[in-house]
Formats: structure tokens, C-alpha cells, sequence
């Protein structure tokens, strides 16, 4: 018997530059994703629209942003499609979007809310969000 593919789907709908003098006016210029579902692509997690969503198949799925320009950032405010289900992830940053720092793991905790997960105050440029599934994927 084969087992059925569960699908992780991840809404990103705020990236709230918080706790962050310059913070409020940086602006995401780009997103990327190793892997998206049709019609849910990386941009749609930054447009500020709660109907839209970056949706991704698999474990250690990731989505990428850039800034206009490197700001100093303490926390990422991250809420989950299906936000019920506790989902794995890690935060990676970088001034260049080629040397990242080490992953900051984290739990969503079955939380629908959007949520700030904080970290130590970092510049940053670019940000990396990596997916390793939930309690109802593999």
C-alpha cells in the first residue's frame, strides 16, 4: 500500500519587520521558492492578502525573500494555512543571499494567529524560510 503525499501548505502572509529602528520601511523586492503549487507561488506570501499563500509538496521546503536594502531585525511574524497543525521550520538570514547564519529552529505550535518568532538582532538583506512538515505531514 502506498502512502497518499500530504501536502504543506504555508501562508506567509506578513513579514512584519519588527522591533527594528529602519525596519518599517524596507520593502520586499524579491521572492523565490525551491518548489510552489499552482497558482500559490513565493510572491503571493508578501502581498499582504490573507486569501493568498506560497503553498510547497514536501519536507524541507523553502521560500526566500530580498529587502531594497539590509536593515537590523530581531523577529519574522509568520502565520500558517492551517495554522492548527504544529509545524517545523528554521529562519536563515544574510547580508549577501550567499553566506547565511546558522538556521534558528522553530515550532508553530498548532497557533492560527500570525506569530513573531524572535531571534537575536541581526542585519540582514535576505531571509530564508525552510519547512520540514507538520504533525499531519511525513
Amino acid at each position: 500500500m502506498t502512502k497518499s503525499p500530504r501536502r504543506i501548505l504555508l501562508l506567509l502572509a506578513t513579514l512584519a519587520l519588527a522591533k527594528s529602528i529602519d525596519a518599517a520601511a524596507a520593502t520586499v523586492v524579491k521572492s523565490s521558492a525551491d518548489q510552489a503549487q499552482t497558482g500559490n507561488h513565493a510572491t503571493n506570501a508578501f502581498d499582504a492578502d490573507p486569501e493568498t499563500r506560497w503553498a510547497a509538496s514536501g519536507h524541507g521546503r523553502w521560500i526566500q525573500f530580498e529587502l531594497d536594502r539590509t536593515i537590523e531585525l530581531s523577529e519574522l511574524r509568520i502565520g500558517f494555512h492551517h495554522g492548527q497543525r504544529d509545524y517545523a521550520f528554521d529562519i536563515r538570514l544574510s547580508n549577501d543571499g550567499k553566506a547565511w547564519s546558522p538556521p534558528k529552529k522553530f515550532q508553530s505550535s498548532g497557533n492560527p494567529e500570525v506569530i513573531a518568532y524572535q531571534f537575536p538582532k541581526q542585519k540582514l538583506r535576505f531571509g530564508r524560510i525552510t519547512v520540514y512538515g507538520s504533525d499531519d505531514s511525513d
